[in-house]
């Protein structure tokens, strides 16, 4: 019911006929630029009538005529086709494309005005920079596996104006003790409308033989895999004049700083602010009281001014740890906040930590966020789970023991061992 369903999605590789044709576009673009400096020198120009021509000015024409073509639609096939793929290299094929506009511009100015002398060097400039943007645009499409991998697994559909925006991320596995982070961040998704615009690929972060993909049923016989994921959303945030940006995932099996490059680079580009990781983690808390959340940062700065403490965890970490110090490398403020789940149900989904996330970070952001879904799911909650205990009479003490202990500790706002250091 709290669940919001991603699924996974294909990514399109470079066909091998596309760097070739790269090749044959590259080719072209060095006859045309040559045959063309050649028709330059061959023919009509001021200066003393006893300058040596380079070349004789048909054959040069002849030559740069049939580059051009060649050139032309060599690379119109290649631009139709990265365009409609959406490929990363289109960018680079249209600052290629003006270049190659602003430098026949400036050869037919050439031609009409008898050749100053200014604009032949504005010329020759132009097409050094010409030759140098086609190399980029060559190379781009035969380039190392690894940055065409950083490229791919990045996915981007749509570029949202975003007012001062803040990133929530959660993400289910270790970091998820009794699914309270990821419940947290789906109900908000959910209550905010948030809308998908770009998601991380899954192929190369995931063993999935330990993390495996799941089969379902569409319309009752054609069936989907559904791919472990990484979503992002955008959405207004409610009761503020600002944005926010929700990161839905699985803690990735593989390349964590990778993984982390691609988050930092989603909130650099969309001018994040603050990113605000969720997490849950087994405790020794009573299913009865509200789940304690602790909220924790590096910064001094962002500790004083959101009223959090300083992060003193040592030891293993998941992929909310290596996101904050990627956060830190890339110069983003970046905060953590972390709710217990009591550890003997620790395999039942705790709405109840869900719901003490998300108030806190409400109340962080000053945020309006409607939990009634989550207040009435929080109370069946705690009744099953009371039921459960009540077959047990020495569960059902221990559970009697954590309260006492917690009603003792409340005045003093203490919060038990295990929440006194996060692994964030």
């Amino acid at each position: 019911m709290l669940a919001l369903e991603v699924r996974g999605r294909e990514r399109t590789r470079l066909p091998l006929w596309v760097p070739r044709l790269g090749v044959l576009v590259g080719v072209a673009g060095a006859v045309l630029i040559v045959s063309g400096t050649l028709a330059t020198a061959a023919g009509p120009h001021p200066g003393s009538v006893v300058v040596r021509r380079l070349w004789s000015f048909q054959p040069a024409i002849y030559w740069h005529v049939r580059a051009t073509a060649v050139f032309g639609i060599a690379f119109a096939i290649l631009l139709g086709w990265l365009v409609r793929n959406r490929a990363p290299q289109v960018r680079g094929a249209l600052v290629l494309l003006g270049l190659l506009a602003a430098q026949m511009v400036i050869g037919e100015t050439q031609y009409r005005t008898h050749l100053p002398w200014w604009l032949v060097l504005v010329h020759v400039t132009m097409a050094v920079t010409v030759w140098a943007a086609l190399t980029a645009f060559v190379f781009s499409l035969w380039r190392p596996r690894r940055m065409v991998l950083m490229a791919d697994e990045l996915r981007i559909d749509s570029h949202p104006k975003l007012e001062r925006p803040v990133l929530i991320a959660a993400f289910r596995g270790w970091n998820d003790g009794g699914q309270g982070a990821s419940l947290a961040g789906a109900y908000l998704a959910r209550a905010w409308d948030a809308i998908e615009f770009a998601s991380i690929d899954p192929e190369n972060f995931y063993d999935f033989q330990a993390t495996r993909p799941t089969v379902a049923l569409i319309d009752g016989d054609q069936r989907q895999i559904e791919w472990p994921e990484n979503t992002f959303m955008y959405a207004p945030l409610p009761g503020s004049k600002r944005d926010v940006i929700i990161l839905l995932g699985v803690e990735p099996n593989l390349r964590w700083r990778t993984f982390g490059e691609h988050v930092t680079r989603v909130a650099g580009e969309f001018g994040v602010e603050l990113v605000i990781t969720l997490g849950s983690l087994l405790a020794d808390v009573p299913h009865t009281r509200p789940a304690p959340v602790t909220g924790s940062a590096t910064d001094p700065e962002l500790i004083d001014q959101l009223g959090l403490q300083a992060s003193r965890y040592e030891g293993p970490t998941g992929v909310v740890g290596v996101l904050h110090d990627a956060c830190t490398q890339a110069g983003i403020a970046s905060a953590s906040l972390w709710a217990a789940v009591p550890h003997y149900v620790s395999l039942t989904p705790s709405p109840r930590a869900a719901k003490a996330l998300v108030d806190r970070l409400a109340d962080l952001l000053q945020a309006d966020v409607d939990t009634v879904e989550l207040d009435e799911a929080a109370e069946a909650y705690a009744q099953q789970v009371s039921e459960a205990v009540a077959s047990d009479e020495e569960t059902s003490a221990y559970v009697q023991d954590l309260e006492r202990r917690v009603d003792e500790l409340a005045e003093e706002a203490d919060i038990p061992s295990a929440m006194r250091s996060l692994p964030s």
